[in-house]
């Protein structure tokens, strides 16, 4: 193995994506890039039109990308387009990178990819192809699936806690100073003082070294953050608007559900090439296929935790234990490369 090894880091939907897709729409000198957007836009709104009820889909009807991300920006489509416009930007933003003349496409032997959350799907794309042109469906295929995964978690969420414009709508935050194991005891003490149903009560849905992300219905994580056992804690809010991360409201059924609404045809001819770090235990993702690497995505962002502290554990092990000296950290949509960066150093 090469000794200067680089990793493409994909981030999740705390990221502000709106920025860079803009910056990515008018690019011109790209076609590859351009077919992408163009593509990406309408199998969003063809699936919009099967999936939402008739009110919903007419509100949200869209005759460009731009349109679409304008009518998001202004708070008019539910959150199953965050997740499908967040994977349009990565995806986006890595053909942009790779589409300029002479640039050649990540190689196996001495790339990663690692996505966190909602960008282990964009992850699973990149992984699975050669070059820009191969890549060009698979990342289409991949903002479909995003966006039924979107409708997947929205349709759950509703069924929870419809939104309220009385209470916040955000459904983490993140708890500073705060381990796995005391945040869960406390969580359940909580839940047994309120009498919390089982369907609605908070879980952990990342962990950190100096930090636990805690989910649930808004409502109640308002209370459960005034509660004594999170008393001395600092905590923040984050643009998280759905339940995820939890095997109690998720199953593998819902994983299926997503895979097989498209053709078994359509993912003959990819299989795993550059090797995926799985953002679930930090260890590499061994599977065989694109459709194997999707699945185990989907998995990872319904019914695992995010273990950012494991990534920080094992990823270095990995290069340590393969020899390598220098590795280059390439962002796309995240501002999480510095802590990743100081754990390789350590």
């Amino acid at each position: 193995m090469a000794q200067h090894t680089r990793i493409f880091l994909f981030g999740d939907q705390t990221y502000d994506f709106v920025p860079k897709l803009r910056e990515l729409l008018p690019v011109k000198d790209n076609p590859i890039l351009t077919v992408f957007l163009d593509q990406a836009h309408y199998v969003v709104r063809a699936q919009m039109i099967l999936s939402l009820p008739p009110k919903e889909h007419k509100a949200a009807r869209t005759a460009n990308l731009s349109q679409m991300l304008q009518k998001y920006s202004d708070g008019e489509l539910n959150p199953a387009f965050q997740t499908a416009l967040a994977c349009i930007c990565q995806l986006g933003c890595f053909i942009r990178q790779f589409g300029e003349f002479g640039k050649p496409y990540p190689r196996p032997e001495d790339t990663y990819v690692l996505g966190l959350c909602t960008g282990s799907l964009a992850a699973a794309a990149v992984s699975s192809c050669c070059s820009l042109s191969e890549l060009l469906p698979a990342a289409v295929r991949t903002v479909l699936m995003a966006f039924r995964l979107g409708l997947c978690v929205v349709d759950m969420r509703n069924r929870m806690e419809p939104p309220s414009r009385d209470i916040s709508q955000e459904w983490s935050i993140v708890v500073s100073d705060l381990e796995p194991k005391a945040a869960s005891n406390a969580i359940d003490e909580f839940c047994q003082a309120e009498i919390i149903p089982e369907t609605m009560q908070p879980w952990i849905t990342a962990t950190a070294a100096k930090a636990t992300t805690i989910s649930g219905p808004p409502s109640v994580l308002r209370r459960m953050m005034e509660s004594s056992g999170f008393a001395g804690f600092k905590s923040r809010s984050i643009p998280i608007f759905v339940p995820s991360h939890t095997c109690h409201l998720f199953t593998i059924d819902d994983v299926k559900a997503i895979l097989e609404t498209t053709s078994s045809n359509d993912w003959t001819g990819y299989t795993a090439k550059i090797p995926v770090i799985s953002s679930a235990n930090g260890k590499l993702a061994w599977v065989g296929s694109f459709r194997a690497l999707m699945e185990r995505a989907l998995s990872d962002c319904l019914l695992e935790p995010l273990r950012w502290d494991k990534i920080e554990e094992e990823f270095p092990q990995l290069l340590q234990s393969r020899g390598t000296d220098h590795i280059i950290i390439h962002p796309i949509a995240t501002n999480a490369e510095k802590a990743l960066a100081i754990s390789i150093k350590k």
